[in-house]
C-alpha cells in the first residue's frame, strides 16, 4: 500500500559509549520496525516501540520530520527502564496527516547535551485511512489478537505492534500472545528482543 520513501537509512547508529554494557552483551538501541524501515498507522498520534538499553540521562529526544526533512515536532521524553518501551507521541504534538509520510527518530543523549554522534534509531511512518471499528481497552484478548492480525494483514505495522505489546503486558503468561509476539519479531528480524 503505497511506495516506501525514496531515501531510507539504517535504523540505528551509536557512538559505542553510553549504551553498551561492560560485557558488550545484549541488543543495542533498536527500533521495532519492519525490514523496509517503513510502516503504516491509522493513528493521529501513534506509539513507537524501541528497545532501550539503560539510558544514562533518563530521557530520550523524540523527533518527527516530514518527507522533506522539515521538523514537525520534537521533545524530550522520560524513559524509566531498559527493555522494549513505548514511545508515545504526545497529544500536544501536531497530528499525522493522512496520506503523508514522516520520519520519526529517537536519540539518546549520553550526557546533559544531545550531540551529533548520540545513539539514535529512526524509521518511516504513514497515516492511512482505516475502516476498522475503534478497538477499546475493554475488548477480550482474543478480539484484540484478531484485530492485531487484521492490521498485520493490511500492513498497518505500528497499530498491530502496539496492540500486541499492550496484550503482552496485560497477559504475560498467555502463550498465544507470546507466540504471536515472537512471530512478529522473527518476521522483522528482531528475534533477539524478547521483552
Amino acid at each position: 500500500n503505497g511506495d516506501a520513501p525514496r531515501e531510507t537509512r539504517g535504523g540505528a547508529a551509536r557512538d559505542g559509549s553510553c549504551l553498551l554494557t561492560d560485557a558488550m552483551e545484549g541488543p543495542s538501541l533498536t527500533a521495532l520496525i519492519p525490514n523496509s524501515n517503513y510502516g503504516l498507522t491509522t493513528q493521529s498520534h501513534p506509539v513507537f516501540l524501541v528497545y532501550m538499553p539503560s539510558v544514562p540521562t533518563g530521557s530520550v529526544f523524540f523527533n518527527l520530520r516530514d518527507e522533506q526533512g522539515q521538523s514537525v515536532y520534537e521533545t524530550f521524553l522520560p524513559i524509566e527502564e531498559a527493555g522494549i518501551v513505548a514511545v508515545e507521541m504526545p497529544k500536544d504534538a501536531p497530528p499525522l496527516e493522512q496520506g503523508k509520510t514522516y520520519e520519526w527518530g529517537v536519540a539518546v543523549p549520553c550526557s546533559a547535551r544531545l550531540r551529533p554522534d548520540s545513539p539514535f534509531v529512526s524509521g518511516w511512518i504513514q497515516r492511512t485511512n482505516d475502516d476498522n471499528d475503534e478497538i477499546t481497552t475493554l475488548a477480550e484478548p482474543n478480539q484484540i489478537l484478531k484485530s492485531a492480525h487484521q492490521y498485520g494483514q493490511e500492513g498497518i505495522w505500528y497499530d498491530m505492534l502496539a496492540l500486541l505489546s499492550d496484550l503482552k503486558e496485560d497477559a504475560p503468561d498467555n502463550e498465544v500472545v507470546e507466540r504471536s509476539w515472537q512471530n512478529i519479531l522473527d518476521l522483522a528480524s528482531l528475534s533477539g528482543l524478547s521483552s
